[in-house]
């Protein structure tokens, strides 16, 4: 997988909830979180969880440019 936006990374989430938990309330009940909070993640008002990118294949690397 080549480089992917934040924006990009929480479709392919979403994606990965509604084909194996259906629903965000399901997948929510299934990592220990409200529904609320998940909701927050793939709408991005939260940070995604590390546990999450990699749910979906996706490495998370920072960089730092001066």
């Amino acid at each position: 997988m080549g480089e992917i936006t934040m924006n990009q990374l929480r479709k392919r989430i979403a994606e990965h909830i509604r084909r194996n938990y259906k629903t965000q309330a399901a997948f929510a009940k299934a990592v220990n979180m409200s529904a609320a909070h998940v909701s927050g993640v793939l709408s991005g008002r939260k940070a995604v969880p590390l546990a999450w990118a990699e749910l979906v294949g996706a490495k998370i690397e920072v960089r730092v440019s001066i």
